[in-house]
C-alpha cells in the first residue's frame, strides 16, 4: 500500500480513546466560536458556510433524543438496528466479529466500502479517501477493508493519506 503507515499506541493510557479524543475537538472547536455565535441561527449559518468543509452532520440534544425514542415510531425501518444491550451497554464489547460485520455493511455500503473485523477495531474514513484503522485489543488482530487483510499490532493504527 502506498503512504501506508503502522503506528503502536504503547504510551497512551487505556482510557484516552477515539471517542475521547472526539469530544475533545468537538469542544475546542466550539470554544472557539465567538460569544454571540452561539445561538442556532448563527451555527447554521457558520455550518452552511463551511458546507465544503463539512459534508453532513445532524445535532440532537439530549431532550430531543428522549423525544424522538419516546415511541416505536419507525422501529421497524430497514436501516433501524436493536442492539442487543440485555441491561449491560459493556456487552457490546463482547459481540462476535460476524454480529459487528452484520451492523457494519449497512453503513459501509452506501460508501463503497467494507470492514470485517472483531470488536474493538475502530474505522476512520475521510472525505479525500484516506482512512485509519485502530486496533484497541490488547492482542494483535487481522482486519479487512475492502477485501484486503490487514495484520493491527496491538493497541496499534494503519492509516493510508491520500
Amino acid at each position: 500500500m502506498e503512504s501506508c503507515v503502522k503506528r503502536t499506541l504503547k504510551t497512551v493510557p487505556q482510557r484516552l480513546t477515539a471517542a475521547t479524543l472526539a469530544v475533545a475537538a468537538l469542544l475546542a472547536g466550539l470554544a472557539a466560536l465567538p460569544a454571540g455565535a452561539a445561538e442556532p441561527g448563527d451555527l447554521w449559518r457558520r455550518a452552511l458556510d463551511r458546507q465544503p468543509i463539512h459534508r453532513f452532520s445532524t445535532l440532537i440534544t439530549a431532550s430531543q433524543v428522549r423525544d424522538l425514542l419516546a415511541t416505536d415510531a419507525g422501529i421497524d425501518a430497514a436501516n433501524v438496528q436493536i442492539l442487543p444491550l440485555n441491561g449491560a451497554p459493556k456487552s457490546l464489547l463482547e459481540l462476535s466479529q460476524e454480529s459487528l460485520d452484520a451492523i457494519r455493511r449497512p453503513i459501509l455500503e452506501p460508501l463503497g466500502r467494507s470492514l470485517e473485523a472483531p470488536c474493538r477495531v475502530a474505522l476512520y474514513l475521510f472525505s479525500d479517501g484516506s482512512w485509519v484503522i485502530e486496533n484497541f485489543n490488547d492482542r494483535p488482530v487481522t482486519a479487512k477493508l475492502d477485501g484486503q487483510a490487514l495484520e493491527l499490532e496491538p493497541r496499534g493504527w494503519i492509516c493510508r493519506w491520500k
